[in-house]
């Protein structure tokens, strides 16, 4: 209301398709409360949806007969399932399971998987004699090989085992999420190890310094960046073909 520089929040969705031309019209009222035929248009404009992408930010000035329109694209985050990720877990006052000296700690990451299996991901070397392991620190995973679609899903199961000869013994679990590793790994706070009736069994944290989230640019990253694509096209005129 009463602005000549309005900044309209509401988000349109649309499906940004490379190769396909995308036309979309703008048309600029000011709203008398006489609905759209009895209001007074204040101009029209006419973009491609390869522009708005293609611009530096994502933003395209598009003039008006009186002042102009910005408009400006957002890709949602899917494309961060591309990314990798690394870190390092270590181990603060676990729980000794052995009578004569101390345990043995090593884990096991799993995946968890929709249909309820377990898919094993790392399993870390053996620290002996140890109730303060600081683990070495494991190859980086792609998000999108963690998570599926939801960052927010707890579908990662940390397991921790004291190795035996014979057995190894179940020194606790825990599910966590990608976003509840990062919050781990920035506020230095751990995870609770528990046994399947609720026993602490220590902490486990992300050692400081080691998680690492590396950002693999997507297409549409690139065109926001100013990527410049030229096709250039020859046909071949000669009478064998």
């Amino acid at each position: 209301k009463n602005s000549t520089s309005p900044k309209f929040n509401t988000a349109i969705d649309s499906i940004f398709i490379f190769e396909v031309k995308q036309v979309f019209t703008v048309k600029i009222y000011d709203d008398d409360s006489k609905g759209p035929a009895g209001d007074d248009q204040l101009g029209t404009c006419t973009f491609q949806l390869a522009h708005v992408m293609s611009s530096r930010d994502a933003t395209l000035k598009v003039p008006l007969t009186t002042g102009v329109v910005y408009i400006t694209g957002a890709a949602k985050a899917q494309t961060g399932l591309r990314d990798t990720v690394q870190w390092a877990f270590m181990g603060r006052n676990l729980k000794n399971m052995d009578a004569i000296g101390k345990s043995d700690p090593f884990y096991r990451l799993f995946r968890l998987q929709p249909n309820g299996t377990k898919q094993e991901l790392v399993v870390s070397k053996v620290m002996e004699d140890c109730l303060d392991p600081t683990w070495p620190r494991q190859a980086p995973f792609r998000v999108i090989d963690l998570i599926g679609a939801d960052p927010n899903a707890k579908s990662m199961r940390f397991e921790c085992f004291d190795k035996d000869t014979f057995s190894d013994d179940s020194m606790g679990s825990f599910d966590f999420s990608l976003s509840e590793l990062i919050a781990q790994a920035t506020s230095g706070q751990s995870f609770l190890l528990r046994d399947s009736k609720g026993a602490p069994f220590g902490d486990i944290h992300v050692q400081p310094g080691t998680f690492s989230l590396i950002r693999v640019p997507s297409f549409t990253d690139f065109l926001k960046g100013g990527l410049q694509m030229n096709l250039a096209i020859a046909i071949d005129f000669t009478g064998s073909n």
